[in-house]
């Protein structure tokens, strides 16, 4: 993480002395885009696999609870604070400091003493460091052995690729077209934020019976954002679902995590985070690419309702369908003192 961390800063601080000599080109953020998203592949399943290293096991949600809220306010103050710094002192300097925020989380990573969860394996097996074939046909073992994660990722890779890529392409014209302005759009992004700033604070101590099957129910609210504003709904049905449905998904995505790291052997963990993220994210950018071709032929509105309908669909069916998913249940708190 720190090593992907340092990469991310070097990438960013690349960009900030390209615009500040006037050499940016196209091509270069598309490359330094592509080396950026390949270090953030290395580092989000080996934070989710570190997490559970840093605390107690009965604190893993309220930890998990605590990074969707800091990463929820950064999502509503990010903009504001780029666009002062873009504005009042240039890109440049904003992407100087964006490079030194990863300079400085490298450090702190740095001082991070993980200790050791039981694992089941042998300290010479752990030891031993199999190579990257064996871990990833163990990884893959692990996640087709468990219907309720294999399924879960599948209905993810829908949701994102029908449900938010269409919304996040199309919406600023759909609302314009609409309600004669993309203003409306805007408030649907801070609607977004806020929804998943509350569902943080819930997932400090919330922490149903049923953890994956309601937070799945929950985010068949978000799909609802694309369809109402295709439709012409009233503004407030609109800001309502989008608020609604980034409280589900932030639940959700906390008790996922607590239910990977809970049910998950420790040192497979972060394997299984890479096969959930590559899985979840493997046709993200074919909807984005293929939404507004599609819009072309079929009309956007009729491709945000149509893509929103069956992803209201596949996800109620994800969380229902499966019998591990619905009776998945969650360690019980246990506090000390």
């Amino acid at each position: 993480m720190a090593a992907t961390d340092v990469a991310r800063g070097i990438l960013q601080a690349l960009v900030a002395v390209l615009i500040a000599t006037g050499s940016a080109r196209v091509w270069h953020l598309v490359v330094i885009g592509l080396l950026f998203g390949a270090a953030e592949a290395f580092s989000r399943p080996a934070s989710a696999g570190l997490l559970p290293q840093t605390v107690d096991e009965d604190e893993v949600q309220e930890a998990r609870a605590l990074i969707s809220t800091t990463e929820s306010t950064a999502n509503l103050l990010g903009p504001a604070i780029g666009t002062a710094l873009v504005l009042g002192l240039g890109a440049e300097v904003a992407f100087a400091a964006d490079a030194a925020t990863f300079f400085v989380s490298a450090l702190l990573l740095i001082g991070v003493r993980a200790r050791v969860r039981e694992t089941g394996a042998t300290a010479e097996a752990v030891i031993a460091a199999p190579s990257w074939r064996r871990e990833l046909a163990e990884g893959f073992a692990e996640v087709r052995s468990r219907v309720w994660v294999w399924v879960t990722i599948l209905g993810a890779t829908q949701f994102l690729m029908m449900g938010l890529a269409p919304l996040f392409v199309l919406g600023p014209a759909v609302a314009k077209h609409e309600y004669g302005s993309a203003g409306a759009y805007g408030v649907i992004l801070v609607a977004f934020g806020a929804g998943s700033l509350l569902g943080g604070v819930l997932g400090l101590r919330w922490r149903p019976r049923r953890p994956l099957m309601l937070g799945l129910l929950l985010c068949a609210i978000w799909p609802f954002v694309g369809i109402s504003l295709a439709l012409g709904a009233p503004r407030g049905v609109i800001y309502l679902c989008a608020a609604g449905g980034s409280l589900g998904t932030s639940l959700f995505e906390i008790w996922w995590s607590t239910a990977l790291a809970e049910q998950i052997p420790p040192d497979a963990l972060s394997r299984v985070s890479a096969f959930d993220w590559m899985g979840s994210l493997a046709l993200l950018p074919i909807g984005f690419a293929l939404a507004g071709p599609v819009a072309g032929v079929f009309g956007a509105r009729e491709v945000l309702i149509a893509g929103g309908v069956i992803t209201v669909v596949t996800t109620i069916a994800s969380g229902l369908i499966p019998r591990a998913t619905r009776e998945l249940e969650l360690r019980p708190l246990v506090r000390s003192g």
